[in-house]
């Protein structure tokens, strides 16, 4: 497998220009708040894909969800379709996402509470606003 660290797979592999959400950065970013460091990336050569080189373990969450949860993020050639009718959108993707770590969550028993934590915690940074 090669290492990529924490480079740019857009850079990494080169492609033809497409207008999209910047998938590899929202991975990033869910990585950044799970972990508090950067996500370093390897290339599976086996399987053709871009996976995080650490698995990623959280409370409630096991690695094989979270290696599910990233897959579509860094490979976004794959996962947003190629042609031919079948693409999907990166914000259907994005929904997709939310949704399986919304039902993840309720299903552990650990977001009973996110939500009004959330709203608690959006009313602390906004309140005086």
């Amino acid at each position: 497998m090669a290492l990529f660290g924490s480079l740019s797979l857009s850079h990494a592999v080169p492609q033809p220009w497409s207008y999209h959400i910047d998938l590899i950065s929202v991975g990033q970013i869910v990585h950044t708040l799970l972990h508090g460091n950067e996500l370093q990336v390897q290339f599976d050569g086996s399987a053709k894909l871009f996976r995080p080189s650490n698995p990623t373990r959280t409370s409630g969450l096991d690695s094989a969800f979270w290696e599910r949860f990233f897959e579509p993020l860094l490979n976004t050639s794959r996962s947003l379709g190629g042609g031919c009718g079948g693409e999907v959108s990166s914000v259907a993707l994005l929904g997709d996402l939310r949704n399986k770590v919304e039902a993840q969550l309720a299903a552990s028993g650990k977001g009973k509470n996110l939500k009004s934590m959330l709203l608690k915690q959006t009313i602390a940074l906004h309140g005086d606003a």
